[in-house]
């Protein structure tokens, strides 16, 4: 069960705890920046649910070592995907060698952001990154549910370890959408949806915790987004290099690849297709 200690996660790792006993809770970090704000928050739930923990961690360089093998498995340049699939590699990596040939099946907790549009932009040396689209609610969330049409950041990857993933929430997609638009403007909406859905399975810390995602992770040097920042590697550098690993000569076969969060074509290299 990757678990961040955020509501998402949390909420997934109590039905884990009750149906899969002996569930394994694993919990990504960036070493040397200190003990992250997600993994002291992943331990407390863990053990809250008897859950064991493995710790996934990695420095700077064993994040970075990752990828090209998001790149190409990942199939998407864009600093937000490619930063969670970096994550999501670093997991995979852990679990399998923990799995050590045995199997293993992956839960994760993704999926609820784009549903309940809990997205925010983050700040970093003075940059914005991560923006959003200035839309009404229910079309944000139109246009962040087609965008998952390109999102192989969590399968994409797990699968390059041999890992099989299962993202439970995907289950209730028409339940969430379902929900309106007045909901949506809800600015507690996550926190009033998650009680009623998992009650006692959350613990209230877990409820009371401030937005945080594993790019960032809580960390004060500004996690997986600034790492790669800080070694160059930004969105040009990023989309440059998918091009080189898909053998892309022409850089606007990349733009015109992924459009309005769908692929246009099932192999990004497309230069020598008509406009």
């Amino acid at each position: 069960m990757c678990l961040s200690g955020g509501l998402d996660s949390s909420g997934i790792a109590g039905l884990a705890a009750d149906h899969f006993p002996g569930a394994t809770a694993v919990s990504f970090d960036l070493t040397g920046g200190g003990t992250s704000e997600d993994r002291q928050a992943a331990e407390r739930v863990a053990e809250r649910l008897g859950m064991g923990l493995l710790s996934a961690d990695a420095d700077a360089g064993a994040l970075l070592a990752h990828l090209d093998s998001v790149l190409v498995e990942g199939v998407d340049w864009r600093d937000f995907n490619v930063h969670a699939g970096l994550v999501n590699a670093v997991l995979g990596q852990a679990i399998a060698r923990a799995a050590d040939g045995a199997g293993a099946l992956v839960l994760t907790g993704d999926l609820p952001n784009e549903f309940l549009i809990d997205y925010h932009a983050e700040r970093y040396r003075g940059q914005t990154f991560y923006e959003l689209p200035r839309l009404a609610p229910a079309a944000l969330r139109a246009s962040l549910v087609r965008g998952l049409d390109t999102s192989n950041r969590e399968i994409g990857v797990f699968a390059a370890f041999g890992l099989p993933v299962v993202q439970p929430y995907a289950v209730a997609v028409d339940a969430y959408l379902s929900l309106p638009a007045e909901f949506l403007a809800r600015p507690d909406r996550k926190e009033h949806l998650c009680r009623a859905v998992f009650g006692a399975r959350l613990p209230a810390f877990v409820l009371e915790r401030p937005k945080a995602r594993a790019q960032t992770g809580g960390d004060r040097a500004g996690g997986v987004l600034g790492t790669c920042l800080d070694h160059g590697i930004d969105a040009v550098w990023l989309k440059r290099r998918f091009a080189e690993l898909h053998d892309v000569q022409d850089l606007r076969a990349v733009d015109r690849f992924i459009r309005a969060g769908c692929y246009r074509s099932a192999a990004p290299a497309l230069a020598g297709e008509p406009g």
